[in-house]
Parts: C-alpha cells; structure tokens; sequence
C-alpha cells in the first residue's frame, strides 16, 4: 500500500483502516436487515467477486511471466501455458454460468432458506 499509494501511516493504523473499510457495511446490514440481509450480501460479494477474478488473474500472469520484472523467479513456459488457460477458463465460465443459471438456481434457494429461517 505504501509504495503505490505513497501513504505513510504506523502499522496498526493502517491495519485498523483497513479492516474497519471491510467490516462496516457488513456490520450495517446485519444490524438493518439481520440474518436475510447477510445472506444476501453474502451472495452478491461471491458475485461481484466472481466478476473481478478475471482482473486480478490476467495482470498477476503477465508481470510473473515478465523477466524483466521477475527476474530469476520467473514463470516457466509452461507454467505460463498454463495460466494463460485457466485464465481463459474463468472468463469464459462465468458468463456462461449466468446465461444458463446454474448457479442462480442455488443462490436463489440460498436466499430463501435465510428468509425463511427468520
């Protein structure tokens, strides 16, 4: 954080920061909406993060197959192969798994249960 960021801030600090940016919506709607509302938030976290995970795959297989960047620790040929295809399958999974609804059928079942069981 301190070297993209350019903020200097005590450890603990940035520790505390950090976490209370993580825990304050969740604490928000388990005191508004209870245990329906955190099973929901619960389920769009999973989406959004299953929207992101292509993001974060691509640019993490690109700077460790760079030498210029990795030096030594660079990723072999293969393992690169590798990467790049089950990157690709990420991507390529998860619209699909939304078209078809395969897992909106479970989060949907998901949510009831939670609605129910308040």
């Amino acid at each position: 954080m301190e070297g993209f960021l350019d903020i200097r801030l005590k450890p603990w600090l940035r520790r505390l920061i950090t976490r209370l940016i993580a825990i304050v919506p969740a604490l928000v709607v388990i005191v508004a909406w209870g245990q329906s509302g955190t099973a929901r938030l619960l389920v769009l976290s999973q989406v959004v993060l299953s929207m992101q995970l292509s993001f974060a795959v691509f640019p993490l297989v690109m700077f460790t197959g760079d030498r210029r960047k990795m030096g030594d620790f660079t990723n072999s040929e293969w393992i690169k192969a590798l990467a790049w295809a089950v990157g690709r399958r990420f991507t390529t999974s998860r619209p699909e798994a939304a078209v078809t609804g395969h897992r909106r059928r479970g989060v949907v079942a998901l949510a009831r249960q939670a609605e129910q069981a308040t």
